[in-house]
């Protein structure tokens, strides 16, 4: 407990700076085991700072068709945070096991760039709560620090549980307040919030009772998840400005289909960009409090739990599978329809009735094997 340390546990620990050069060195090693990954992401820096450039180039004909949509493009208004937070996301996931010196410098290098893009993406009711996670993060990260006195580390540990706290409850407080307070995305966030605070607490109570490593293990993850959200803000952001970049390029204007439907393409692709984002940093979240493995041993053993009725033995594995390929069929079909109707019957001059006859059978057809499929990968004889 805290309260029982004493005055040698203040002082510095015994080969502290041959721990220090031994992380040096395995960083250095480590990065000339991978020279591959380290050109990937030279050139990644590089192509991306020349589209960008590119993307200036063309910026009064992009910004005059943005302004009758109501869109932005804040990636060319920070080029350079731009590039240094794809780079630097490109080499945290390339580089497998990372030494802990690599990964922290990594991650501490996002702090401005992420900071800078953030807050054009969210409402500035939330940018304080934005920057309060950044420097939790940064903080957190900095732990590393005060590995070398251990009573430091874990006085640390406890002031950054309570920091983690400090941040739940501010934004919970301006969440209440928010005019969209009771909205899904706001609900939700306030739900994360609640789970949040309540493990800073349990952190800080750990931290006190003498439990460092739950304390540690607490505080990490609510600082890695927190920041990791705000990454994938981030994320959602910059992929759909290169989407409506792509959509607003010379080459789009020779298809009738991307020409006419430009605002619709440009929605759909940030609801998926955003969706992507939204199950990464489930799936991270996840990861870091080590319920990833678990929660997928439980669905899977529920899913593969077998029903029999009569001579049919279904699980409910079986039924998610049909459900799920026959709406596929259905989404498929939908965007086949699109395309058909919108580029190629234009192209192709057919008579009146004829297209939209054409497109049906083609929606039906689709429906017909998506079912089949369907029903044969559920084990049922047709």
């Amino acid at each position: 407990p805290l309260w029982q340390l004493q005055q040698e546990d203040f002082s510095i620990s015994e080969g502290t700076h041959e721990a220090v050069m031994r992380q040096v060195t395995l960083t250095g090693q480590y990065l000339l085991l991978h020279p591959g990954r380290g050109l990937i992401t030279v050139c990644s820096a590089f192509a991306m700072l020349v589209f960008l450039w590119r993307l200036r180039v063309r910026r009064s004909n992009l910004q005059a068709g943005m302004e009758s949509l109501h869109l932005r493009l804040p990636l060319m208004d920070r080029p350079l945070s731009t590039t240094v937070a794809t780079t630097v996301a490109l080499a945290l996931l390339i580089y497998p096991r990372q030494p802990q010196l690599l990964h922290s410098t990594l991650s501490l290098l996002l702090f401005i760039p992420v900071v800078r893009l953030g807050l054009s993406r969210i409402p500035p009711a939330v940018h304080p709560l934005a920057w309060l996670v950044s420097l939790f993060f940064a903080i957190n990260n900095l732990s590393v620090l005060s590995e070398a006195i251990p009573a430091l580390q874990r006085l640390w540990m406890v002031a950054c549980a309570a920091i983690s706290a400090g941040v739940c409850i501010h934004a919970l407080r301006k969440l209440a307040a928010s005019e969209e307070r009771n909205s899904l995305l706001w609900r939700s966030l306030r739900g994360a919030l609640w789970l949040s605070l309540a493990a800073a607490l349990i952190a800080i109570i750990a931290g006190f009772a003498g439990a460092a490593t739950l304390a540690q293990f607490l505080t990490t993850g609510v600082a890695n998840s927190a920041y990791a959200g705000l990454c994938m803000v981030v994320v959602a952001g910059i992929l759909g400005d290169l989407a409506v970049a792509a959509l607003y390029l010379p080459y789009s204007t020779s298809s009738r289909l991307l020409e006419r439907n430009r605002p619709l393409l440009v929605g759909r692709l940030g609801k998926l960009a955003t969706f992507v984002c939204a199950i990464a940093w489930i799936n991270f979240t996840l990861g870091q409090f080590l319920l990833k493995e678990p929660l997928w041993q439980f669905v899977s053993a529920a899913l593969n739990e077998q029903l029999t009725v009569g001579n049919l033995a279904i699980s409910l594995g079986d039924v998610m599978a049909v459900v799920v390929t026959v709406w596929l069929s259905f989404k498929l079909s939908q965007l086949l329809r699109f395309i058909f109707l919108e580029d190629i019957a234009p192209r192709a001059r057919l008579a009146r009735g004829v297209p939209e006859a054409v497109a049906t059978m083609m929606h039906y057809t689709v429906i017909l094997v998506g079912f089949m499929l369907a029903i044969s990968a559920a084990g049922m004889d047709m």
